[in-house]
């Protein structure tokens, strides 16, 4: 079970090898339970357990969808390394954009105003260069 960034702050998706996404539901007895990320829609279940084994209890009832992992895979990788390194956020973009070329095309015009087309990068940059200098004091 692959973990990744949700589109908000401390939301938290899981892949399950399938190319489908998940939200947690609960924990009890050591044992994650998770709903699809469709859940409006979709009432596919599943459980992890203790030694990551994954148990589908309930079948999706659409097909996986490969542009919205690649999406959440390219926005995990561009927060963990603006968090991690030392790198300029627009050379990960780069980077990332080169390995998810599908992901990078298809994000927010928000993202894309910021990183791509350059508007506001530096206070970004400002901003992530603050963060990872605040973490390496604590």
């Amino acid at each position: 079970m692959e973990r990744l960034d949700g589109q908000r702050a401390n939301c938290v998706l899981y892949m399950d090898g399938q190319n489908y996404l998940y939200t947690k539901n609960k924990v009890r007895n050591n044992t994650l339970y998770l709903l699809c990320r469709l859940r409006d829609t979709c009432m596919a279940r599943c459980r992890v357990d203790v030694n990551g084994r994954i148990i589908h209890t309930t079948q999706h009832n659409h097909e996986p969808d490969d542009l919205a992992v690649e999406i959440a895979r390219f926005m995990t990788n561009l927060r963990r390394r603006s968090a991690e390194e030392n790198t300029s956020l627009n050379i990960i973009f780069r980077d990332e954009q080169r390995r998810f070329p599908n992901a990078a095309r298809n994000i927010s015009g928000f993202m894309k105003r910021q990183i791509v087309d350059g508007q506001e990068l530096d206070d970004w940059e400002h901003h992530h260069s603050q963060q990872r200098s605040n973490n390496s004091i604590n």
